[in-house]
C-alpha cells in the first residue's frame, strides 16, 4: 500500500519497521535476527503482537491517505492491480520452474573452462600471472599499458572494446563469470527444492519504476548475449510438456498511445502493423512494400525508426539517440524534429508531463500509482535532465508492468477456472511463462490470446494489446 503512495523510495525503507517508526507511536521495536532465539516467551509474543497492530493500524492510515490525498484512483489500483497481482506473483514463487541439473552441470563446467582459457590465454600475451577477478589489478596494468581509465568498469571497458585485445578479454572474462557465479553456480547449489524445482522470489515493490524485481535467481536483468544459455536450464516438469512464453507486442509504445490519444500511433496499431515499419516509411520513405522484403536499407530504417520509438519514450535526447544508433546528432535531430511531426498528440503529452511534473514534484500512472522525484526541481542540469526522463517513462513503464500482470492473473485464473494442471511460473518484464502440458498445449496458447489481450474495463482507450506467443522444450527454445 505504501508503495502506491511513494514508489521512490528505497526497498528497505518500506519494511515494517520502519513504516512503524514514520506512521505510528511505537517507534522502533525492531529486533536483530539473529538475537530473536534469544528473547524469552513473553518478549517474544509482545514482538509479535505489536508487527499485527502495526499491520493493522498501517493499513488504516494507508487507506484513509490514499482516499483524501489522492482520491478513489489509487484505491482503485491498490484493489484491482496490487492485491491480485501480489496473488500472480504468490503462485509462481510456490509452482516454481524445474531445472535441468544435467545440461546445468555440463554448462557450468563449459563456463569454468571457457575462462580458464582466458585467463591463460592473458597469461601469455602479457607474460604476467594477472588475476582477472581483481579490479585493481587490472586498473594497474591497463594503465600501465597506455589505458587511461580510472575504473574497470564495464561501461568505460566497452569504450576500449575492439581496440585492446586484454580489454577484450577482461570484458568476455566478467560477462562469463557473471553467468556462471550469477546465476549458473548459485541454481545448481543453493536454490534447488525437492523435484529440482527452483522457487524464485517477486517483488512488486522492488524498483521505483513500477516493474517487477526478481530474486535467487533475478531473472529480469540476464544479459540479452547470454539469456538463451540460462534460459535453456529451464524445462517442463510434465513428461514431453512444453514451456510457452507470451510476450507482449511493443507494450510500452501502446502505453505511450494510451497516455497521449495519439491518433496517428493508434491508427498504426490497429492496422496490425509492425510500427517501427511504419514509422521507417514515414520519416525515411523507404517503401511499405521493400520494409517487408528484408533488405538492407529496409533492415538499417527499421533499425534507426525503433531507436527513434522508444528513445522518445525514455525521453532520450538526440545526442543520446544518435550515439546509440552510430548516426550524426544533425541527422538524429532532424529525424526527431520528423517523428513528432508524425505523433504531434505524443509530443504535446511528452511536454504536458515534464511540464506538470516539475510543478508537483511527482508523476503519477494511470492505475494511480505516485513516483517523487525530487531531481525535478533542482538547479543542476545533468540531474535535471535525468529526472524530467524519469518523468516521462515512469508512468509508462509502471502502467505497461500492470498491464501485463492484470492480463497474466487474466489467464492464469481461467486456466485454473477450466482444472487445468498448466502452471504459470514465471513473469520478465512483458512476458509470462507457463510449464504446460502437452494435452493441454493448444488450450492454453487459445487461452492466453484470448484473455492476455483484454484491458482493464476502467482504461478506456481504442489502442489495442497485441500478444506474442512461443513454446519449445525448454524457456530458451521459446522463440
Amino acid at each position: 500500500m505504501y508503495y502506491l503512495l511513494d514508489g521512490s523510495r528505497g526497498h528497505s525503507s518500506k519494511r515494517l519497521k520502519r513504516l512503524a517508526m514514520d506512521w505510528t507511536d511505537y517507534g522502533d521495536y525492531g529486533v536483530e535476527y539473529d538475537e530473536l532465539l534469544g528473547l524469552s516467551e513473553a518478549r517474544l509474543i509482545d514482538y509479535n503482537c505489536k508487527d499485527a497492530l502495526v499491520t493493522v493500524e498501517l493499513r488504516e492510515k494507508f487507506l484513509h491517505v490514499m482516499q483524501s490525498a489522492w482520491g478513489e484512483s489509487m484505491i482503485n489500483g491498490y484493489n484491482n492491480v496490487v492485491k491480485p497481482a501480489q496473488l500472480l506473483l504468490f503462485w509462481a514463487t510456490v509452482n516454481g520452474m524445474k531445472v535441468d541439473v544435467a545440461y546445468g552441470i555440463q554448462l557450468l563446467k563449459d563456463l569454468q573452462g571457457k575462462i580458464k582459457v582466458i585467463g591463460d590465454k592473458v597469461k601469455v600475451i602479457t607474460g604476467r600471472d594477472l588475476n582477472l577477478g581483481s579490479p585493481k589489478q587490472m586498473l594497474t596494468y591497463l594503465n600501465e599499458q597506455g589505458v587511461n581509465i580510472t575504473s574497470t568498469g564495464v561501461e568505460i571497458l566497452e569504450q576500449y572494446a575492439g581496440k585492446n585485445v586484454i580489454v577484450d578479454m577482461l570484458l568476455e572474462h566478467r560477462q562469463l563469470s557473471k553467468l556462471c557465479n550469477t546465476y549458473v553456480k548459485p541454481t545448481l547449489e543453493t536454490h534447488l527444492k525437492e523435484g529440482n524445482i527452483i522457487h524464485g522470489k517477486f517483488d512488486l515493490t522492488g524498483t521505483v519504476t513500477g516493474r517487477i524485481a526478481s530474486s535467487d535467481p533475478n531473472m529480469q536483468n540476464i544479459p540479452v548475449r547470454i539469456g538463451p544459455m540460462i534460459e535453456m536450464m529451464f524445462i517442463s516438469r510434465f513428461e514431453d510438456g512444453y514451456i510457452v512464453k507470451a510476450d507482449y507486442s511493443q507494450m510500452e509504445l501502446r502505453v505511450a498511445a494510451i497516455y497521449s490519444n495519439d491518433k496517428r500511433m493508434i491508427e498504426f496499431f490497429k492496422t496490425g502493423k509492425d510500427i517501427h515499419n511504419m514509422v521507417a516509411t514515414d520519416i525515411y520513405g523507404v517503401p511499405e512494400s521493400e520494409m517487408l522484403s528484408g533488405s538492407q536499407r529496409a533492415k538499417d530504417a527499421r533499425r534507426i525508426a525503433k531507436g527513434f520509438n522508444f528513445g522518445v519514450i525514455y525521453g532520450r535526447s538526440a545526442y543520446s539517440i544518435a550515439q546509440e544508433l552510430n548516426i550524426d546528432v544533425s541527422d538524429a535531430e532532424g529525424k526527431k524534429n520528423e517523428y513528432f511531426r508524425l505523433f504531434s498528440q505524443l509530443k504535446g503529452w511528452l511536454v504536458k508531463t515534464e511540464e506538470q511534473a516539475v510543478l508537483d514534484g511527482y508523476v503519477r500512472n494511470m492505475f494511480g500509482r505516485v513516483r517523487y522525484i525530487p531531481g525535478l526541481r533542482s538547479n543542476v542540469d545533468k540531474i535535471k535532465s535525468k529526472a524530467l526522463r524519469e518523468a516521462v517513462n515512469t508512468p509508462i513503464q509502471g502502467a505497461a508492468s500492470d498491464i501485463a500482470l492484470l492480463g497474466a492473473l487474466r489467464t492464469y485464473q481461467e486456466i485454473q477456472k477450466r482444472g487445468l494442471k498448466t502452471k504459470f511460473v514465471n513473469f520478465v518484464h512483458d512476458a509470462m511463462l507457463f510449464d504446460v502440458p502437452s494435452n493441454e498445449l493448444e488450450e492454453v496458447v487459445s487461452i492466453i490470446k484470448e484473455k492476455a489481450v483484454q484491458l482493464p474495463l476502467f482504461v478506456k482507450t481504442d489502442v489495442p494489446l497485441a500478444i506474442d506467443t512461443a513454446w519449445g522444450k525448454t524457456w530458451g527454445d521459446c522463440k
